[in-house]
């Protein structure tokens, strides 16, 4: 089943807005790593576009720190033999914060819209910086960051991207798998942090994790978008079992004015050749704090009913759309 959700905006800001966004940009390419005990400048410093990284080593993004050491034959490949081993591979990489680097360069097709900093996945925590201004931080390995940096670049011209990445605040003390030792109880210890990858301190089927993937481990992107944005799409389903002849399907999506004017549109949705349309005014108080004046959320619910069970859905209805 597919569901797809289109915006249209018609507002002051909407000669940007009424055009298809510009194409995302993966930051990919052009990291750098250090160990913060060799870079212990702030990050004000760090992001700036004088700062010398030499020494630094090339980063491997996504990846985690002890991807990129290995990558750089600062360690070797621990899956080989006994490389593993905490003296081979030392735990103190889980203790350790991590500065990542990079230039960044802002698509002069972005002038006019709204610029976006994204990330897709930090273990554990990060403190964003970017031209010598932080902005933003991340907690959670599952977390995304998404960041609104339209004040800070330029679009034409490059930035100084530098986030400084920490492993989670517990790291736990591995059982070390040996014949001697046995399997051992690993486990348990990560997860008093909360969601984060509690297999990397080590299970009775893996070994330790050095730096228990700390590190960027997910795409770093920069997206452009209008004065509003629709985000957060969501689509559940209920199968009222044991009857299996119909199904309520519920479409939902965040819609958000990110200016500081009023703005007007309409949100258009779509479940195969179901069909729904609303329109919105959302106010918006002039020169007010984006945190400060975001109004809740208008959801579009849509309700389908199947027939039988059968693949080909024989009757759509439309219930509301609120």
């Amino acid at each position: 089943m597919i569901a797809v959700l289109t915006l249209g905006v018609m507002a002051p800001e909407a000669s940007a807005a009424k055009s298809t966004p510009p194409a995302q940009v993966v930051l990919g390419s052009g990291w750098q790593l250090q160990d913060v005990a060799k870079a212990q400048q702030a990050g004000s410093i760090v992001s700036s576009p004088e700062f010398n990284t030499a020494g630094w080593y090339p980063a491997t993004v996504p990846g985690t720190v002890l991807t990129t050491l290995v990558n750089n034959h600062v360690y070797p490949e621990p899956l080989y033999g006994e490389n593993n081993r905490p003296e081979v591979i030392p735990e103190s990489l889980a203790r350790t914060s991590y500065w990542y680097r990079t230039l960044i360069a802002v698509p002069k097709s972005y002038k006019d819209h709204r610029i976006w900093l994204n990330f897709d996945g930090i273990n554990y925590s990060a403190v964003v910086w970017l031209n010598g201004v932080q902005v933003g931080t991340i907690r959670g390995a599952f977390i995304r960051g998404v960041f609104d940096i339209t004040a800070h670049v330029t679009p034409g011209r490059k930035a100084v991207l530098a986030v400084l990445v920490t492993p989670q605040p517990t790291p736990g003390i591995p059982h070390e798998h040996t014949l001697r030792n046995g399997l051992g109880q690993n486990g348990g210890a990560t997860a008093i942090d909360g969601p984060t990858f509690l297999s990397t301190i080590g299970w009775d089927w893996i070994p330790a994790i050095r730096d228990r993937d700390t590190g960027i481990w997910q795409k770093v992107f920069l997206s452009a978008t209008g004065p509003v944005v629709l985000k957060d799409p969501l689509v559940t389903t209920d199968l009222p079992l044991p009857q299996i002849d119909s199904t309520d399907v519920k479409v939902q999506a965040t819609v958000e004015n990110v200016s500081d004017v009023d703005q007007k549109g309409s949100c258009r949705g779509r479940l195969r050749t179901l069909r729904s349309r609303k329109r919105w005014n959302w106010r918006r108080t002039a020169g007010k704090q984006s945190a400060s004046t975001r109004r809740p959320l208008r959801r579009c619910t849509w309700s389908i009913r199947g027939c039988g069970g059968r693949t080909g859905m024989a009757h759509r209805t439309c219930t509301r759309c609120i």
